[in-house]
């Protein structure tokens, strides 16, 4: 489990050190912490439904999650962040 994550959405939506990032063989789930939580429920998302892009940002690196079921909704986050969810399952990083 990664507690206190930031990560982007569209429209400039900022989850500013506010998620709750696990992993599993089934998927990523990503939840907002219980202070936030209302209107925001816990998501897993397949990991087959998820694409993943890197890129280089004007500090550090990224990742951008495309999912399948909503491809037009990217999230952001840290390339380290990522790399550590995918890798604690044993997972292949990019």
């Amino acid at each position: 489990m990664w507690l206190f994550h930031t990560a982007y959405m569209r429209w400039l939506m900022v989850y500013g050190n506010a998620l709750i990032l696990r992993s599993d063989p089934r998927g990523l789930r990503i939840s907002v912490l219980p202070l936030f939580r209302i209107g925001h429920p816990p998501l897993l998302i397949p990991w087959n439904d998820i694409s993943v892009v890197a890129e280089k940002g004007l500090f550090k690196p990224f990742v951008e999650l495309r999912f399948e079921a909503a491809p037009s909704i990217p999230l952001r986050m840290g390339a380290s962040v990522y790399r550590g969810v995918v890798e604690a399952i044993g997972r292949e990083a990019l």
